[in-house]
């Protein structure tokens, strides 16, 4: 439901050329963590998010920014935006990585199948800090 409201305000910013506003409220939504013990389903109520509308959210926000180039766009926004971007690519690659790992059968040595459904659920869920992607998942899988 709240994803529905901020996508009727994104549009209503659009039509009023506040592109900067509208990538602000895409690029909150894109970092809005889901509720702990969220699953994603094909039309998850309550509007939980995947890691692909995430990528999508931060990219739309990306074109609002373009928008709002033209008519005096906030720069450090525009920085925000791209940095998030590609900390959602990393973490792509990383879920992309674990998913071969997933697919291909492979031993994982200490890793249970178990733990890497847990890091794929959670990496589907949620935009990971950094860091958090480092020590949780590219040291833990050898990255």
């Amino acid at each position: 439901r709240s994803v529905d409201c901020l996508s009727v305000l994104v549009k209503m910013y659009q039509k009023r050329r506040q592109f900067s506003r509208a990538a602000q409220t895409l690029m909150r939504l894109a970092e809005r963590p889901n509720p702990p013990g969220s699953q994603l389903t094909s039309q998850t109520p309550g509007g939980a998010i995947s890691l692909d509308s995430r990528e999508r959210l931060m990219t739309q926000a990306l074109l609002q920014m373009k928008g709002a180039g033209e008519f005096g766009g906030d720069p450090e926004l525009s920085a925000d935006i791209s940095a998030k971007q590609q900390l959602l690519g990393f973490q792509r690659e990383i879920y992309e990585f674990l998913s071969t790992l997933k697919q291909g059968g492979q031993e994982m040595g200490r890793i249970s199948p178990g733990e890497l459904d847990a890091d794929l659920a959670a990496l589907q869920l949620n935009l990971k800090p950094l860091q958090e992607l480092y020590e949780e998942y590219a040291t833990k899988y050898d990255l």
